[in-house]
């Protein structure tokens, strides 16, 4: 499992499921995913698995689905690159990356 397996690794392309997942989500709830993972996320640096956690910890979906897990970390990522998010490591690697909310959020 991604959040706990030292040497797994989010895979390039999503999965069939994962965009299924991801597919069967709303404006609203892709909003709302984006926003608890931003709600997870402290001013000082997280382990970025910890922030993923945490989020899908907040909602009603399966912290052991791995498609869930893998949409939640593509968001993360998507977050870091949107500027919401500060990150360093490989996001690939939720466990050895680490995320942070930048000094002007």
């Amino acid at each position: 499992m991604l959040l706990r397996d030292d040497d797994d690794i989010l895979p390039d392309a999503a999965s069939d499921l994962e965009r299924a997942f991801v597919d069967s989500l709303d404006a609203d709830e892709r909003r709302a995913v984006e926003s608890r993972i931003l709600s997870a996320a402290q001013r000082h640096w997280l382990k970025a698995a910890r922030v993923v956690w945490d989020a899908i910890d907040a909602s009603d979906y399966d912290v052991w689905d791995a498609s869930v897990v893998h949409a939640h970390v593509r968001a993360l990522a998507g977050l870091v690159g949107a500027g919401e998010l500060e990150s360093r490591g490989d996001l690939r690697r939720p466990r050895f990356s680490e995320v942070c909310l930048p000094p002007h959020a």
